[in-house]
């Protein structure tokens, strides 16, 4: 027997194509509706709480099975991309 968060994903891949892309769907789910409600609950839209609120959502969903572990990689990557050289930065 498998457990929730697997079957859950199955039962979101069989609308749009396959287990992965449900745990996909999900893990992005989980994600943007914990940066929304940690936000709203603090009070606060500072970088450092929105950087918290998708830590914690993208390691849940990293914990439960809906996210690979390059997933989590690849994140890291363009974010420390992004705070090097903010949309482009000067040429």
């Amino acid at each position: 027997m498998s457990d929730i968060f697997t079957s859950l994903a199955v039962y979101v891949g069989n609308f749009v194509g396959g287990q992965v892309i449900g745990g996909y769907i999900l893990g992005i789910a989980v994600t943007v509706v914990l940066l929304i409600g940690i936000s709203w609950a603090l009070d606060n839209h500072e970088s450092t709480v929105i950087i918290v609120a998708s830590g914690i959502g993208i390691a849940f969903s990293t914990m439960v099975g809906w996210f690979d572990i390059w997933v989590v990689f690849f994140i890291v990557i363009i974010l420390a991309y992004l705070l090097v050289r903010p949309l482009g930065g000067d040429d």
